[in-house]
């Protein structure tokens, strides 16, 4: 009878213990921040098409590279990008002045530079972005008289314009990241005085308008 009596209260204690615990407050859940998988310098390669809005609408293919860095600061990612890419854009004509003098036409440009910022925001490894900045190219133009002009002239123009557009970033594996972005650059007109020809000749260029749809893939280094 003894023993019974002393089971029953270990029950007893034990069943007021566990009441006891449950009435204690919970501690509160903290949600883990968002990793921070854009922080830090990054490289990589691209590949993909371009064409002129302006003059003949042509088309060539494009690649090069890019070095950038990124901020993330929670969902939002803040960063900046250089980059280079070759391409052979080509455009040829007949110019007639109003006098009805004639001259070939021959433009081509051979690179596309941007430095750039971008603005993203992070869906852990899906990062959609917009960027815009400088523009920067070449523009190489020559040709020769046809009719009423003689001789031949050639002209080499460095131009700086903007360049805007976006993209989205896919972070597929740790350390890399594949890309698809749109750019659209547009650099103004220019007249040259040409004196190599008899007589001289002033060519009016309109300004350029480029267009560019590229696929990526980036290395992240360590932040």
């Amino acid at each position: 009878m003894r023993a019974y009596v002393i089971a029953a209260a270990v029950v007893v204690a034990f069943a007021g213990s566990s009441v006891f615990a449950a009435d204690l407050p919970r501690p509160p859940v903290v949600s883990a921040p968002p990793a921070a998988l854009w922080s830090g310098f990054y490289g990589g390669v691209n590949l993909g098409g371009g064409w002129a809005s302006t003059g003949q609408h042509n088309s060539t293919v494009v690649g090069g590279g890019q070095l950038g860095y990124n901020w993330q600061f929670g969902a939002w990612v803040l960063g900046g990008e250089a980059d280079i890419d070759g391409m052979g854009l080509r455009s040829s004509a007949i110019l007639t002045s109003t006098i009805g003098n004639q001259i070939t036409s021959n433009t081509s440009v051979d690179y596309l530079g941007t430095v750039r910022g971008r603005v993203g925001y992070a869906f852990d490894r899906w990062l959609p972005y917009v960027t815009g900045g400088l523009a920067y190219t070449t523009i190489d133009h020559n040709g020769m008289g046809v009719l009423g002009v003689a001789g031949n002239y050639s002209a080499s123009d460095f131009k700086t314009g903007y360049a805007v557009g976006g993209g989205v970033e896919w972070a597929f594996r740790d350390r890399w990241s594949a890309k698809a972005e749109y750019l659209f650059s547009q650099f103004p007109g220019k007249t040259n005085v040409y004196n190599t020809t008899t007589p001289p000749i002033t060519v009016r260029y309109v300004g350029l308008e480029f267009n560019v749809v590229r696929l990526g893939v980036n290395y992240h280094f360590a932040p």
